[in-house]
């Protein structure tokens, strides 16, 4: 946000970003149990998951790296819902 000031710029907060990161984690989090729990696990893919979350696939890959990794952040994560 500009203040009048020549040069001036505004700080970066962090911390507004990390909350968004954290809240697709979730999302696909959740899509990704709603998914298991309606289909064996070879029937589950990482579009289908990406779709029901409203992310890419490449964001999914960003958070969990492999389906096996999403799987078993889905299976911690449901552990503690």
């Amino acid at each position: 946000m500009y203040d009048g000031r020549m040069g001036a710029r505004r700080g970066y907060d962090m911390s507004t970003r990390a909350a968004a990161r954290e809240r697709t984690r979730e999302q696909i989090l959740r899509a990704a149990i709603e998914q298991l729990a309606d289909q064996r696990y070879d029937d589950v893919t990482l579009g289908a998951v990406a779709d029901a979350a409203g992310v890419t696939v490449q964001t999914v890959l960003n958070h969990f790296g492999s389906k096996g990794g999403m799987v078993a952040a889905a299976a911690a994560f449901f552990a503690t819902e």
